[in-house]
């Protein structure tokens, strides 16, 4: 669990917590289903981006990506003969000051390229290494 994810979680409580009461105490019945659903919506995918991580099973036949343990849209099979290359790739972290950086693994298909893997613990070597392994899963 990253600590923005805490802070987005935390944040929604917040949110969600002062638009229904705010809604409510202005005695507006309509308003107060509208922000209970935007609520509703809101807390989804505070708690989505907090319990949610994305499997990657590679067989020799395909690519499976799937969201869990909460729905979540973007889950989808790849089949082997789609996949032209499969690659890594350096990205800055979005909010960090401190320079660091996340390594990404990629299948580039007919589609555009799809990332199957964001790691923040990993070295550049790692993710090269991670992607060779399913290079060679898939025979490319």
């Amino acid at each position: 669990m990253r600590g923005s994810d805490l802070v987005t979680v935390a944040g929604m409580a917040l949110v969600n917590v002062f638009l229904v009461s705010a809604i409510s105490a202005s005695g507006l019945a309509g308003w107060l289903i509208a922000g209970v659903v935007v609520s509703a919506l809101a807390s989804y995918v505070a708690l989505a981006r907090l319990l949610n991580s994305t499997i990657a099973r590679v067989t020799p036949d395909s690519i499976v990506l799937q969201h869990r343990p909460l729905p979540w849209p973007g889950s989808r099979v790849i089949g082997a003969g789609e996949i032209s290359d499969i690659g890594s790739k350096v990205q800055p972290i979005k909010w960090d000051f401190g320079g660091l950086s996340r390594h990404s693994v990629f299948a580039r298909c007919g589609r555009g390229n799809v990332t199957l893997y964001e790691l923040s613990d990993v070295d550049g070597e790692a993710a090269a290494a991670i992607a060779s392994d399913i290079r060679d899963r898939l025979g490319l």
